[in-house]
């Protein structure tokens, strides 16, 4: 079998799982409405929440791979979002063949939230959309009771096909640095993250912890895009 034909097969069966996984979870999909009245103020606090910037409906699959284990395979389905919060629909596929199925809010590709939590899980502050560049804003992310804080500066546009070919529109590279105590542990973090303009969502690229004990990464390569028709 060729390459290309290879290649065209697997975007067949990744687009095929991805309209299977969305009709089989429309009838009971999330909405704003499901959501806590507590996380949803935090949300709006953050700026994650303006009709200004509307989410449009997408799938997209992405590669991950985290430190010391094998990659996966992440597949989204995107609701539209007018305010920018989206029913996202979630498979993961390992390597071993295992399939994990989930449901939540998203919040612009940035946070995720599920209908009983009662807030969200990391704080946003200094965000303002539209994104400008030169802007920063932080992130704090709590992972086993410790807070870690990352200061986000806004770069300058780029294509967002420069990330991955079918993109649309321009995106924003964003660099995000900071420290902790981790686990009794000094810890410097940084984050590649870009904002997708014509999409209102964030995706992270490159997150780094650099330890005493060595350097841990997690990464994500887009492999599949296609904007959601009505």
């Amino acid at each position: 079998m060729t390459t290309a034909r290879r290649k065209g097969l697997n975007r067949l069966r990744l687009a095929a799982v991805a309209v299977l996984a969305g009709a089989t979870w429309a009838a009971h999909a999330l909405t704003i409405a499901d959501l806590q009245p507590s996380a949803v103020a935090e949300l709006k606090r953050a700026g994650l929440i303006t009709h200004e910037v509307p989410v449009p409906a997408f799938r997209w699959t992405f590669a991950n791979k985290r430190p010391m284990r094998r990659e996966r395979l992440m597949q989204e389905v995107f609701s539209a979002g007018p305010e920018g919060l989206s029913s996202v629909q979630r498979e993961i596929h390992y390597s071993d063949g295992k399939v994990e199925q989930s449901e939540a809010i998203s919040a612009r590709g940035l946070l995720r939230v599920s209908a009983s939590d009662q807030s969200i899980n990391a704080s946003v502050d200094g965000l303002k959309l539209p994104l400008k560049a030169g802007e920063h804003f932080s992130i704090t992310v709590v992972r086993d009771n410790t807070p870690i804080v990352e200061r986000c500066t806004v770069g300058e546009k780029t294509e967002a096909k420069t990330l991955f070919a079918d993109l649309p529109g321009q995106m924003f590279n964003i660099e995000c640095l900071g420290d902790a105590t981790y686990a009794g542990l000094k810890v410097k973090a940084k984050s590649q993250v870009v904002y997708l303009e014509a999409l209102g969502v964030f995706f992270n690229a490159v997150d780094v912890l650099d330890t005493p004990l060595g350097r841990y990464e997690n990464a994500n390569r887009i492999t599949e895009f296609q904007l959601v028709t009505p």
